[in-house]
C-alpha cells in the first residue's frame, strides 16, 4: 500500500516511475528506530520490498462491451509491480532506494483514476499501527483493490470472510472459531472508524452454535468504501 500510494501521486500513475527510500518506508509505517536496530529495521524493509519484486500475477476479466474476455500473463505472469533498487555509496555512507512502477497487467486494468483512488484510501490505512493492527491493515488493502475494480462495474465489492483469510495469509481458527470471528469484525469497525468503509454487513453469525463456523466462513458479504474521499 505504501508504493501504491507514491505511484497514486504521479502525472501518469499507470506508466510513470515512481522512487522511495527504506528511511520513508519506516516513517510511513510509523516505525521508530530505537537501542541501535536501524540497520536491521532498513534490511527487514528492504527484504520486504525485494519480495515485491518477485510477486507475479496472472489477471483475466471480461470485456462486457465487445463480449469478450482479456488475460495478462497466461503463458508468463506479469510483475505486480516493476522494481529496481537503487544503492548509492559515498565514503564509508551508503543509501539504499527503489525504483517502482505499476506492471502491465496492473496498468491495464486500473485506469490512472483508480490507481488515484487507491492512493487516497491507502493514506487511512497507513495510520494503523503497524505492529498491532497488522490484521486490519490487510483486511483494508484487500477490501481497497477489489472496491475499486469493483466500483468500474458500478458494483460494491464482495467476498467470503474464507476468501479475506487467505488473501491476509491467515487460517482460520477451527480450535477458537469465535476468535477469528471476533478479530475479523474487531478489524470491520476499525476500518470503518478511520473512514476506509462507510458501510460493512451484520457480521456477527447468526448464532454460534456447533457447525456454525464453516457456513460463516464460506457466507459472503458486502461492503461500501467510504465516499468522503471522493468529496476531498
Amino acid at each position: 500500500m505504501i508504493l501504491l500510494s507514491k505511484i497514486a501521486q504521479l502525472k501518469n500513475p499507470g506508466y510513470d516511475i515512481a522512487q522511495i527510500s527504506l528511511e520513508e518506508i519506516a516513517e510511513y509505517r510509523s516505525v521508530k528506530v530505537r537501542n541501535g536496530s536501524r540497520q536491521k529495521l532498513i534490511n527487514d524493509l528492504k527484504e520486504n520490498v525485494l519480495l515485491l519484486a518477485d510477486l507475479r500475477l496472472t489477471m483475466t476479466w471480461q470485456d462486457y462491451k465487445n463480449r469478450g474476455k482479456m488475460t495478462f500473463g497466461r503463458e508468463r505472469p506479469d510483475r505486480l509491480l516493476d522494481i529496481v533498487d537503487v544503492s548509492y555509496k559515498r565514503g564509508k555512507h551508503e543509501w539504499k532506494s527503489f525504483g517502482f512502477r505499476c506492471g502491465q497487467a496492473l496498468a491495464a486494468f486500473l485506469n490512472p483514476d483508480g490507481l488515484r483512488w487507491i492512493g487516497y484510501y491507502s493514506t487511512a490505512l497507513l495510520r494503523l499501527d503497524p505492529y498491532h493492527e497488522a490484521f486490519t491493515k490487510k483486511i483494508g488493502t484487500y477490501w481497497i483493490l477489489l472496491g475499486i475494480t469493483a466500483g468500474k462495474k458500478g458494483m460494491y465489492p464482495r467476498a467470503s470472510p474464507q476468501t479475506i483469510l487467505d488473501f491476509c495469509g491467515k487460517t482460520a481458527n477451527y480450535r477458537n472459531p469465535g476468535q477469528s470471528v471476533d478479530a475479523f469484525i474487531k478489524a470491520h469497525v476499525r476500518l470503518q472508524q478511520i473512514g476506509v468503509l462507510e458501510d460493512i454487513p451484520a457480521l456477527e453469525p447468526p448464532n454460534r452454535i456447533k457447525g456454525y463456523f464453516n457456513s460463516w466462513l464460506d457466507t459472503p458479504l458486502s461492503v461500501k468504501l467510504s465516499s468522503d474521499f471522493r468529496k476531498k
